[in-house]
C-alpha cells in the first residue's frame, strides 16, 4: 500500500518527522509494542519433545510394546537389547537434530547487520533489529536494506533484489514514483529488506519490520508448510503396520488353537506371545538409523548440513529438481562475453587478448585504448583489497580490464575525474569528463540506442568517419541479437572535446555480459540426467536470459519449454497440469 503513496503522506501516517527522525523514547516505546525487527525463529524443542519425537515412530512403538510383553514373560535378555535399540536410535537422532540446529544459529550470528538511523536530528548507527516503524533511514552503497523503506529521497540508487525476484540486474530507485495498481514483486520507490543498494544515496522512511516486511511474508509461508513423511518412514510405517497385524493375528490363531485341542491355555497364550515378539526385527531402526547417520556424515563432508536424520533419504527418491537460476545455477556475477568494435563482433577471450596489447603497446588502435579507457573511468565500481564495491555490470568492465593486466587506480590517478552526470531513467546513461594532461576527454556508457542517438561518428580500422545510417542499423541488428541470446548490452562512446552535453560523441562499441553458468551446476544437471531427474529452471528473471542458461545447462532446447509467471497465472488448472511435463523453464515468477 505504501509505493501507492507519496513520501509525504507516508511520512504523515507514521507520525516522524524527514529531518529530525523519532525520539529515542518513541523509538523504544514502538519497540516495546511491536516487537524487535528479526524473522521468528522456529520454536525450539525442549530435550523431552525431541525424545517423543524419535520414539514417534511405528516400528520403535512396537519395540516398545515386544519389551514390556518381553520383561512380562521374565525374558529380561531380550528386553535388554530392544532397550538399547531404541535408546540408541533416539540418541542418534537427537544428537544430529542438535549439531544442525548449532550449525543454524552460527551461521545466523555471523551476519548482524547495522543500520543508519536518524533519532531527535542525530545520525546513529544501531543494531537492524533496533528499528522500528517510523525511523529515518540513511543508504548508501553496500549497505544491506535492514527493513522494508518508502524511500523519499534517491540519488543514482540502484538496489540488487535478487533474494525477492531473482533479478541479477540492480533495479534503479525513484523516490517521486507513485505506484497506481499494487505490484506482486517489487516497486521503484520501495526498498526491501535483505536487498542491497549497489550504487547511490538515499534517505527512507520504515514502513514494515521483521514478519511484516516481504522476505517476512516469504518466511511465513516457508514455516506454515504441511511436514510430510519421507517414503523411507512411510514404508517402515506401513512395514510396522503389517508386523501388528501379523503379531495380533499369531496370538489369536494360536490361542483358538489351544482352546480346540483343549491344551494348556496359559501355556499357549505365553508361546503364541513369545512367537510374536519374534516376528518383530529389532535391528531394522538401529540399521536404519546408522546408515542414515553414516549418509549424513557425508553430506557433512560435501558442507551441507541436515537438520532432520531422515531427510537425507529424500535425496535419493527425487524424480524433480526445481532451481532458482541467479546465484544457484549461475555465478550472480555479471561477466562481459562479448565486444563489438568496429564492425566486428568479438568473444571475451580474443578480446581480452586485444586488450591486453592495448594495455602494454603505446600508440595502439585508438578505438581500443578508449574503450579500453572508458570501461575504466566511466566507472564507479572498486575492487579493493578489503572486497569490491559496486553495480555488478560496472564491475563486469573492472573484472575484464584486471585480467588483462591493466593498473585501474594508476590509470584512474593518471586522468582524473573532473566532472560528471550520473545515471538516470530518462537518459540512459552516464557521462564523466576526465584531465588528459593538458586537455580535457569525455566518456559515455549506457543504453545502445540512447548512446547511438546522439553520435556522430565512429572507428573503423584505427580511424575516425563518419557515421552513416546503415552503420546504426548494423549495430541495432547485433544488439537485438545479443538480447535473443539473454545478454545485457550497453555501449560506449568518447567525446574528445571533453564536455557533458552528450552530443556528437564518437561510438566506440557495444560491450555484451551475462551471469555465467557455473561449472558445477552443468556437471549437476548432467549428473541428474544420467540418473532420470529431471532439472526445471525457476527464476523471477527475464524469459530470453532464462532460456539461454536453461539451454547451456542442457535443462531446455526450445522457447516452447519456457513458461512466465503470467502466462501461469491465467491457466486452468488442468490446463496447467497438460502443460506441466513439458515445461522445463518458469521465468519472471513471483516469490
Amino acid at each position: 500500500m505504501y509505493e501507492m503513496k507519496t513520501a509525504s503522506d507516508v511520512i504523515r501516517s507514521l507520525e516522524t518527522d524527514r529531518e529530525k527522525g523519532l525520539s529515542r523514547k518513541e523509538a523504544m516505546e514502538r519497540k516495546a509494542k511491536y516487537g524487535a525487527n528479526r524473522l521468528k525463529d522456529q520454536e525450539q524443542k525442549t530435550v523431552g519433545q525431541m525424545i517423543l519425537e524419535q520414539l514417534n515412530d511405528p516400528l520403535i512403538l512396537i519395540l516398545i510394546v515386544a519389551m514390556a510383553i518381553s520383561l512380562m514373560l521374565g525374558e529380561i535378555g531380550d528386553a535388554v537389547i530392544i532397550v538399547t535399540v531404541v535408546v540408541l536410535n533416539a540418541a542418534v537422532g537427537i544428537i544430529q537434530e542438535g549439531k544442525a540446529g548449532r550449525a543454524v544459529e552460527a551461521l545466523k550470528k555471523i551476519s548482524s547487520p547495522q543500520a543508519v538511523v536518524v533519532r531527535d536530528s542525530e545520525r546513529l548507527k544501531i543494531p537492524a533489529e533496533d528499528l522500528v516503524q517510523g525511523d529515518i533511514v540513511l543508504l548508501e552503497a553496500g549497505n544491506m536494506i535492514p527493513a522494508d523503506l518508502r524511500l523519499f529521497e534517491t540519488i543514482g540508487v540502484c538496489v540488487e533484489e535478487s533474494t525477492l525476484t531473482g533479478e541479477s540486474v540492480p533495479v534503479e530507485k525513484d523516490a517521486d514514483y507513485v505506484m497506481e495498481i499494487q505490484g506482486d514483486n517489487s516497486s521503484m520507490n520501495m526498498a526491501y529488506m535483505s536487498t542491497y543498494v549497489t550504487k547511490g544515496r538515499g534517505k527512507g522512511v520504515v514502513v514494515a519490520t521483521g514478519m511484516d516486511t516481504r522476505i517476512g511474508h516469504i518466511a511465513d509461508m516457508l514455516r506454515g508448510g504441511d511436514k510430510k513423511l519421507t517414503p523411507l518412514q512411510i514404508k517402515l510405517g506401513e512395514l510396522g503396520k503389517v508386523l501388528s497385524v501379523l503379531a495380533v493375528g499369531i496370538c489369536v490363531l494360536l490361542f483358538l488353537v489351544a482352546v480346540l485341542q483343549k491344551r494348556d491355555v496359559g501355556e499357549m497364550l505365553l508361546t503364541s506371545v513369545s512367537l510374536a515378539v519374534a516376528a518383530v526385527p529389532e535391528g531394522l531402526p538401529a540399521i536404519v538409523t546408522i546408515v542414515l547417520a553414516l549418509c549424513v556424515s557425508r553430506m557433512v563432508r560435501a558442507r551441507t548440513i541436515v537438520r532432520k536424520l531422515a531427510s537425507v533419504e529424500t535425496l535419493g527418491a527425487v524424480d524433480v529438481v526445481c532451481s532458482d537460476k541467479t546465484g544457484t545455477l549461475t555465478q550472480n556475477k555479471m561477466t562481459v562475453t562479448e565486444c563489438y568494435l568496429e564492425g566486428r563482433l568479438t568473444k571475451r577471450e580474443r578480446f581480452a587478448h586485444l586488450l591486453g596489447e592495448a594495455v602494454h603497446i603505446r600508440e595502439t588502435d585508438p578505438c581500443l585504448q578508449h574503450f579500453l579507457l572508458g570501461s575504466i573511468l566511466c566507472n564507479d565500481g572498486m575492487i579493493t583489497a578489503e572486497g569490491n564495491l559496486g553495480d555488478p555490470t560496472e564491475m563486469a568492465l573492472l573484472y575484464m580490464a584486471q585480467e588483462c593486466g591493466t593498473d585501474i587506480e594508476a590509470l584512474r590517478e593518471r586522468y582524473p575525474r573532473v566532472a560528471e552526470k550520473g545515471f538516470d531513467s530518462e537518459r540512459k546513461m552516464m557521462t564523466t569528463v576526465h584531465q588528459a594532461g593538458n586537455e580535457v576527454i569525455a566518456y559515455s556508457k549506457g543504453a545502445a540506442e540512447k548512446i547511438l542517438e546522439n553520435c556522430g561518428s565512429m572507428y573503423r580500422q584505427g580511424r575516425m568517419v563518419d557515421m552513416t545510417q546503415s552503420d546504426r542499423e548494423a549495430v541495432i541488428r547485433v544488439q537485438k541479437q545479443l538480447m535473443a541470446e539473454g545478454r545485457r548490452v550497453m555501449a560506449l562512446a568518447v567525446e574528445l572535446h571533453g564536455s557533458l552535453q552528450e552530443k556528437g560523441m564518437t561510438f566506440l562499441g557495444l560491450i555484451s555480459m551475462q551471469d555465467p553458468v557455473r561449472p558445477e551446476a552443468l556437471r549437476a544437471v548432467e549428473a541428474f540426467k544420467q540418473a532420470g531427474v529431471s532439472t526445471v529452471m525457476i527464476t523471477g528473471d527475464h524469459p530470453d536470459t532464462a532460456f539461454s542458461i536453461a539451454k547451456e545447462l542442457g535443462i531446455a532446447s526450445t522457447t516452447s519449454q519456457c513458461m512466465t509467471g503470467q502466462e501461469l497465472d491465467h491457466l486452468k488448472e488442468h490446463s496447467f497440469l497438460q502443460k506441466l511435463p513439458s515445461i522445463m523453464v518458469f521465468a519472471r515468477v513471483t516469490p
